[in-house]
Parts: structure tokens; sequence; C-alpha cells
């Protein structure tokens, strides 16, 4: 769930060369996952969300959390978007996990 204070809402973002492929499918290439190597915070803004709002993470095989770093080092998380994938900070000050009912996957709160 998106908890960013900003009015303008918290940013997802995506490289156009990554724009094309899920980030949880085969095709994705190992270059976006390459640690420290990208200026994500410099990418296009695909689409924003605003506080409040419940998002959908991308995960991999066996609903493994799939992560990337930036070139600081920073912690990025793959959201799934009706205009495909694209990553937000995973940083509490922007985003909260919601527990999930493992049975039903409904949110608990």
């Amino acid at each position: 769930m998106v908890v960013d204070s900003d009015s303008q809402g918290l940013n997802c973002r995506m490289a156009h060369r990554f724009r094309s492929i899920s980030v949880d499918g085969l095709n994705a290439p190992y270059e976006l996952f390459e640690r420290n190597k990208h200026n994500v915070s410099q990418w296009p803004v695909v689409t924003t969300f605003l506080r409040g709002e419940r998002l959908q993470a991308v995960t991999g095989n066996l609903a493994n959390q799939i992560m990337i770093s930036d070139s600081q080092g920073k912690p990025w998380l793959p959201i799934s978007t009706d205009k495909g994938n694209c990553f937000v900070r995973a940083n509490s000050r922007f985003i909260k996990p919601i527990r999930e009912n493992s049975t039903t996957l409904k949110p608990l709160e």
C-alpha cells in the first residue's frame, strides 16, 4: 500500500528498453537485474500511485520476491500495472506491505 505523503503521488518508473518485457518472465534480460547498475530514479515515470492505493508486486517462481538495486544500492520493487511493469522505491517511507490470508489472498486489514 502506498504511504508516500507526496500529493503528486508515488512515481513508478521503467526504462524504455525494458518496457516490453515482463520482469518475472523468462525473457527478462539479465542486465535488468545486475546489482548497482541502473539509475532507476532517472528512468521515465510510467504512472503514479496516490496515498492509500494498493499495489500488486510482481513475484517470481514460487512467489519469490523480485527486487533490483539501483546504482546507489537502493532497492526497487517491480509493480504490475495496466501499463505493464514498472518500479517503485522499496522504502517504508513510500510503501508498506499488506498482510494477506494465505488461503483466500484477501487483505487482513
